[in-house]
């Protein structure tokens, strides 16, 4: 069987977004001036195309592998990150050529240009923060994959060659974390800034049009920002899934860590194919043998419930039990019985969660109470950072949700 490579067409990166970025780098590569001043954003466009170019010269001798390494890279997004560059660097291109066409002594001098007015000196810092960002999630994303498929490989190969991946998955693991560090204390500088433009009294000249367009840049940064960090999270995900599963023989077949709130969370599921106590008992085994810190578990499973006015079930819910007249809370779908013209009997029950999760239930239903749940914002708000997922997981068309009953009441007019 031929060996499979993964390409940059096939994650999605265009054409057009690779040679906007190799043109821009050849631009300032021909201006004297130009390299003086932005020849930073030259080195970092270098630094995105070098991994992308790895990329394409890795080969991969199963479909499986191939399968899971694609997947990995597309869930970093990658592709977005890289054709967002591309048309940020075509249009930087465009100011740059206005900007260095009729250059003379009589004219403002690059460097000038850049730092004359806040809007402009705001727009260069986007676009900074746009190829910093890009840089970092494509040389993460493509150096973790690589490292995995040497994993793969090295199950097979001499304890040294296992010993040096080891150290290059720590080094990887601590670059992304100054990195992340590095982007938080970037985060805050630039929420700093946009309230110093708020505070700041309009001018006069131009009724503070330089200053509301220098607040947009500055939001604009935010973002970027924000998304750096989301995509080196889930980056740092898989990192640590390659790390702990090194020397595990885990029974799971995959793994997502990160954070809810203050709290760091492990999430898994059973080998495709696979279902039942058994099964799900020895995935639970495995799970805490390699975070033996756990502190309470959940174990999900399918069940069945009716909405009503007292109990709001929807789809995706996780339901917790909570102990009733000595019993359980839940009961075990072949845990009872209907008998015509007679109550639900029930012939066993489930024994109720453990304390401390009985307690977390009481704060979560107080803050219910409270401020109700935020479920179509925080769903919008993961659809708008991965818009990939809107195809499957948006919200369908009320004429096509096969679970809303739609209501019709027609008036019957009769004639006399």
């Amino acid at each position: 069987m031929d060996p499979f490579s993964i390409t940059v067409g096939a994650l999605g990166i265009t054409g057009f977004a690779l040679s906007s970025i190799d043109h821009l780098r050849d631009l300032i590569g021909s201006l004297t001036d130009a390299k003086e001043v932005v020849q930073d954003i030259a080195s970092t466009l270098e630094a995105i195309q070098r991994p992308l170019t790895s990329l394409e010269q890795l080969t991969i001798l199963d479909h499986v592998t191939y399968a899971e390494a694609k997947s990995d890279l597309e869930n970093t997004g990658v592709a977005e990150a890289v054709n967002r560059c591309g048309q940020t660097c075509a249009d930087f291109t465009r100011t740059l050529q206005q900007w260095t066409k009729h250059s003379n002594n009589s004219k403002l001098s690059l460097r000038d240009r850049i730092s004359v007015g806040v809007w402009n000196r705001e727009k260069i810092r986007t676009f900074r923060t746009q190829v910093q960002s890009c840089q970092a999630i494509v040389q993460f994303a493509i150096e973790s994959t690589q490292l995995r498929l040497v994993q793969l490989r090295s199950e097979y190969t001499m304890k040294t060659d296992r010993k040096e991946l080891k150290i290059r998955l720590q080094t990887l693991e601590k670059a992304i974390q100054e990195h992340t560090i590095l982007v938080q204390k970037q985060h805050k500088e630039a929420l700093e800034r946009r309230e110093r433009l708020q505070q700041e009294p309009e001018d006069e000249d131009d009724d503070g049009a330089q200053r509301t367009l220098a607040i947009k840049e500055v939001e604009e940064q935010t973002r970027l920002l924000e998304s750096d960090q989301t995509a080196s999270g889930v980056v740092s995900s898989q990192l640590r899934t390659t790390i702990q599963g090194q020397h595990s023989g885990n029974t799971y077949s995959a793994t997502f860590t990160g954070e809810m709130g203050k709290h760091n969370v492990v999430i898994t599921q059973l080998p495709k194919g696979e279902y039942g106590i058994a099964a799900a008992a020895s995935v639970a085994r495995d799970l805490v043998r390699t975070f033996p810190n756990i502190r309470i578990g959940l174990m999900v499973g399918i069940g069945a419930g009716a909405p009503s006015k007292k109990h709001d079930i929807r789809l995706g819910d996780v339901v917790v039990s909570a102990p009733h007249n000595g019993k359980g809370g839940l009961i075990q779908y072949d845990w009872g019985k209907t008998i015509q013209d007679q109550e639900f009997q029930t012939t066993g029950f489930l024994d109720q969660p453990p304390s401390l999760l009985r307690a977390a239930m009481g704060d979560i239903e107080a803050e219910y109470e409270l401020d109700g749940h935020q479920l179509e914002e925080n769903i919008n708000t993961v659809l708008e950072k991965r818009p990939r997922l809107r195809k499957k997981y948006k919200r369908p068309d009320f004429c096509s949700d096969r679970l809303v009953v739609v209501v019709v009441v027609v008036d019957l007019i009769y004639p006399l």
